[in-house]
């Protein structure tokens, strides 16, 4: 990765954690309602797992400015960082926008678990009856749970996918495609290779005699596309004409 392209991944991660730390200060005044976790999915989901990994840790170091250090601060550094690791999984296995939104849904669950679990062992200590006094822990602060809950079920189901849709729509034109791939481990979809595909087809006919210019339009099989056939004997009549 070149100098550029390093430059525009900083950039692109100081973007990222202010944009949560900007949102998860704008919703405080609503106990339990946040948008971080969808907002992490998305990024996750376009930009890959190194960049949000970087944003997150510098968004929790954010909220310790903002708020101060407290017992809070162990859950955060455990439950966002394996927020993007489980959404970067999803990313590698090339899974449907349907299964974020469903782990989106079980990682805030899970929230309300861990941040009781660490409140009881470090307000009450790890010995015996653990557990109940883990489930009198979280029984109290099931409403908030359950606010947090309902709350990401609503914003998953209804705003991930076009939030998702727009954060790549900016992506392609904050960095270009290549970069973009570059920058965020992203997978080229069939539409995307079949495009890039066809630029290197073009380079590759300005480079070689009217000959060769109609076997490689012929052997590379775009020809059945019928937008993608003008193109190309459009560009093979110019030659013809120059000739």
């Amino acid at each position: 990765m070149n100098k550029y392209s390093v430059t525009k991944k900083i950039a692109l991660t100081a973007l990222i954690s202010a944009t949560l730390t900007v949102v998860k200060f704008a919703l405080s005044f609503i106990p339990n309602v946040e948008g971080v976790t969808v907002l992490i999915a998305v990024f996750t989901s376009v930009f890959g797992l190194s960049v949000s990994l970087c944003a997150v840790f510098i968004f929790v170091l954010n909220e310790t400015l903002i708020y101060g250090i407290g017992l809070w601060v162990i859950s955060y550094f455990i439950y966002w960082p394996l927020l993007v690791i489980v959404f970067s999984v999803l990313k590698v296995l090339k899974l449907r926008d349907l299964y974020y939104k469903i782990a989106g849904i079980l990682m805030t669950v899970f929230f309300g678990v861990l941040t009781s679990l660490v409140d009881t062992g470090l307000f009450t200590g790890f010995y015996d009856n653990f557990f109940a006094r883990f489930a009198i822990i979280y029984v109290r602060g099931i409403l908030f749970y359950s606010v947090h809950i309902v709350c990401n079920i609503f914003v998953f189901v209804f705003l991930f996918s076009p939030l998702k849709k727009f954060i790549q729509r900016c992506g392609y034109k904050f960095i270009s495609k290549k970069e973009f791939k570059i920058l965020s481990d992203l997978t080229v979809s069939d539409k995307d290779k079949k495009v890039a595909d066809l630029s290197v087809l073009n380079l590759n006919l300005k480079n070689t005699n009217l000959s060769d210019k109609e076997n490689t339009v012929k052997l590379s099989g775009y020809g059945k596309n019928i937008s993608e056939s003008i193109n190309l004997s459009n560009e093979i009549d110019e030659n013809k004409k120059l000739k």
